[in-house]
């Protein structure tokens, strides 16, 4: 590095020996001079914007991004920077006389930005020319690139989105807690023994308003789970949901109903939004947020908001809180690879989470 100001457009990263021997190293183990090449220039673009974010004192992790398994780098065309908390950073190489970056379809819509670094003809040095937040196109022109000016005023802004597709392999962020492992025996338990009682018939009905043939050989927790595939009705389908949450605390429609603290007080009460997820078999799934109070016998403020956002943050639906409600809700249904924010408002505080299908 030779110079202590930070950039106003361009910056240029040394690349050390070692660096290329590295690079060096893993083309070494392609099958052709096609993917070899691709893979040396792909390692030396993404050690140069390491090189950049530890200067800027910026942790990226390079054992942990996908670009550093040998598997990847045979199979597939990436150049990811793990930041950690944030998510993966893509760094696309170019040679001096490119004025385009194409970017491996592989990699649209799954990294929080693109940093397009021209390596240098000698491969001694990276020059990080700016990046790209939400590319429409998998053609950039060094034109549209946001200047470095930018980027830390983008990293200091990120949310990163929370990808729902992940629950459903099991992969799911550790803010994202079980219910029980926030509310309390009360909120869990909203039913009374009447309720249990009379659950057959509940059941039963259900059928029959989806004109199903109610099952007389399963118990009520296979009756439900049957009833889940059985019916298109997604009002239908919640409602077997509850239930079934409720008979079987560790049924394994649990691990898609989880609950986030939001981490701060509005209107004096701590609050937690819960999702909850139901696969469907036309490849969407069926959303459920819910906004809780989490004091033990506390209620939502009168007046605050769950809205819900789509990917322009135009708002779909929203619902106040009243009095003495301990939690508010809506339901949707998302294809998969859809965007949208769920925002949580009271007055002139508010909370928006961005999520992926």
């Amino acid at each position: 590095m030779t110079t202590n100001n930070l950039p106003s457009n361009t910056i240029t990263i040394p690349l050390a020996e070692g660096d290329r021997t590295l690079a060096h190293h893993f083309a070494q183990q392609q099958l052709t001079n096609t993917k070899a090449n691709q893979v040396y220039f792909n390692t030396l673009a993404v050690l140069a914007t390491h090189h950049y974010l530890a200067w800027l004192n910026i942790v990226s992790d390079l054992e942990q991004s996908q670009c550093w398994s040998e598997v990847n780098q045979f199979c597939a065309d990436i150049a990811d920077l793990k930041l950690p908390k944030l998510g993966f950073l893509e760094c696309r190489p170019i040679v001096h006389n490119q004025n385009v970056c194409q970017l491996p379809l592989e990699v649209m819509g799954d990294r929080l930005a693109y940093v397009i670094i021209r390596i240098s003809e000698d491969q001694k040095a990276g020059e990080l020319l700016g990046f790209v937040a939400n590319p429409k196109t998998p053609w950039i022109s060094l034109e549209q690139l946001d200047s470095l000016d930018n980027f830390l005023i983008f990293l200091a802004n990120y949310q990163p989105k929370i990808k729902l597709y992940q629950w459903l392999e099991n992969q799911i962020d550790e803010q994202w807690q079980t219910l029980a492992s926030l509310l309390s025996p009360q909120k869990l338990v909203f039913r009374n023994s009447q309720f249990h009682q009379t659950l057959p018939n509940i059941v039963n009905k259900l059928y029959l308003q989806n004109e199903i043939t109610p099952p007389t050989q399963l118990s009520l927790v296979q009756s439900l789970e049957q009833l889940l595939t059985l019916t298109n009705d997604e009002e239908a389908r919640w409602q077997a949901a509850e239930m079934l949450w409720e008979l079987d605390p560790h049924h394994p429609l649990l691990d898609l109903r989880r609950i986030m603290d939001l981490g701060t007080y509005l209107g004096g009460v701590s609050v937690g939004l819960m999702v909850g997820l139901l696969p469907k078999s036309d490849d969407q799934i069926s959303l459920l947020f819910r906004l809780y109070c989490l004091s033990d016998r506390g209620y939502l403020p009168p007046g605050i908001t769950l809205t819900g956002l789509d990917e322009q943050l135009n708002p779909f639906f929203e619902i106040k809180a009243r009095e003495n409600d301990d939690y508010i809700q809506f339901k949707c249904v998302a294809g998969f690879d859809e965007e949208f924010g769920i925002k949580i408002s009271l007055g002139d505080t508010h909370i928006i989470k961005h999520f992926m299908t």
